[in-house]
């Protein structure tokens, strides 16, 4: 070989080692990306599946743990308020609450001085202009629940045959109202009653829940029971038919 060709030959290989040894390009970029680092020997890069937790799919993000908002509950009535402070009393006042509910009062002593037996006297009245239906009869006032409740059983008769009838009255300690449930032979409902003790006249004033065969509905009625000395009381019930107010039921109790 000539020595002109040795020495070309020469040089081409030198032009290709330098044009290996330039650092490449990035398309993207247009900077020189840097060789890849050497990797000590004997290490091997972990692959995904080497990082993600057992039970994981190779490649998947981990999931996100939820936040949990705090809720955000509309500030509640001063009533409201109230009944949910009341909801969180302690145990004692809870129990002091109880025992008040549940322990029979003055209210109930006054009740109690009703209890024995009665002979009674009568006037039913349907209408404000009807002639009365007059019965006489008796009663018997107990207390029950260790003083809690007074019960009457009534019977009596007259002109429109014999008569039957039985109440309950107490006191409320927590509405502080003096409540009433009557029943009689003249009817398949009950009167319901509520009401207040009335000091000035001596005497319990109910509103009465009373059923009406004339209107086919519920209505209400006032009542009252009045102690006129140790051995006699009155009850009355004034009805409301057409704006006109008349006693419908007057009975007088005397002490036997």
């Amino acid at each position: 070989m000539k020595p002109a060709t040795i020495l070309g030959s020469a040089l081409a290989s030198c032009a290709l080692l330098a044009l290996v040894a330039l650092p490449v390009q990035d398309a993207n970029s247009g900077k020189p990306k840097a060789p890849a680092a050497a990797k000590p020997p004997g290490q091997t890069t972990p692959t995904a599946k080497q990082d993600a937790k057992p039970g994981a799919k190779p490649g998947a993000k981990p999931a996100a743990k939820p936040v949990a908002k705090p809720a955000v509950e509309p500030a509640a009535a001063p009533a409201a308020q109230d009944a949910a402070a009341a909801d969180r009393a302690p145990g004692a006042a809870i129990t002091k609450r109880y025992e008040e509910a549940m322990t029979p009062g003055e209210q109930h002593a006054w009740l109690a001085k009703l209890a024995g037996k009665w002979k009674t006297s009568a006037k039913l009245l349907t209408e404000p202009d009807a002639p009365a239906v007059e019965m006489v009869g008796s009663s018997e006032f107990k207390m029950l629940m260790d003083g809690r409740f007074l019960i009457e059983s009534h019977d009596a008769g007259g002109s429109l045959g014999a008569f039957r009838g039985m109440g309950i009255m107490g006191f409320n300690n927590v509405t502080s109202k003096y409540e009433r449930v009557w029943f009689d032979t003249t009817s398949t409902a009950m009167v319901k009653s509520e009401g207040e003790f009335v000091e000035a006249g001596n005497n319990i004033r109910w509103t009465d829940q009373r059923s009406d065969p004339r209107s086919n509905r519920v209505r209400e009625v006032q009542s009252k029971l009045t102690i006129d000395s140790d051995d006699a009381f009155t009850f009355l019930m004034i009805d409301n038919l057409n704006g006109k107010m008349f006693t419908a039921v007057e009975v007088h109790y005397r002490r036997e």
